[in-house]
């Protein structure tokens, strides 16, 4: 499938923005991107693996712009 530049654009976005989410909230992980698509629409679907250990606070890290980042 080949999407329009535009589609493109924004999906890098989104899932550049949901890995800082996951970085900044969760820290070390594992995270797993799945993109689906059909003729008329593309979901994406971001899935970390949580921590490892919960006694540890997750990093804090610079404030972001969380969906308005995303629809930008």
């Amino acid at each position: 499938m080949v999407l329009p530049s535009a589609v493109g654009t924004a999906t890098y976005r989104i899932v550049q923005e949901s890995i800082t989410n996951v970085i900044r909230h969760v820290g070390p992980t594992r995270v797993t991107i799945a993109l689906d698509h059909d003729a008329d629409a593309l979901r994406i679907r971001v899935v970390d693996a949580g921590r490892a250990d919960f006694a540890v606070p997750a990093p804090a890290g610079p404030a972001g712009r969380g969906i308005p980042g995303m629809r930008a």
